[in-house]
């Protein structure tokens, strides 16, 4: 995995942008949550789809596939908690299953890799 310095920055300057945007977009009890969460959720993802580069195309195509995928999903979600005010736990515990479960089907993509 080689990490391109320029897209990086990119993923990085975005993604407090985004995690702005729900800051605003929110009520103050969920306001911090929504707005760390998706930091951390949305630089994951962004990182991971245009921030690397793997030696093979295959893998290379899979996980920016997969991330961009995850990114539309988290956007979507952090759009669904800010319109219906659920509660802190909810909230947690939904996107930190799908953090694991991203995190998760990331690692056995790039050990397909390694094992080819």
């Amino acid at each position: 995995m080689k990490i391109n310095h320029i897209t990086t920055i990119i993923a990085v300057l975005m993604c407090p942008l985004l995690s702005y945007g729900f800051y605003r977009f929110n009520t103050p009890p969920l306001r911090e949550l929504l707005c760390g969460g998706s930091f951390v959720l949305l630089f994951t993802t962004l990182f991971f789809s245009i921030g690397t580069r793997f030696s093979t195309y295959q893998t290379n195509i899979n996980v920016r596939t997969m991330s961009f995928i995850f990114f539309a999903v988290f956007i979507a979600t952090n759009l669904f908690f800010s319109l219906l005010y659920l509660n802190k736990d909810v909230y947690i515990i939904v996107h930190g299953l799908a953090l694991l479960f991203y995190l998760l089907v990331l690692y056995y993509l790039t050990r397909t890799q390694r094992t080819a």
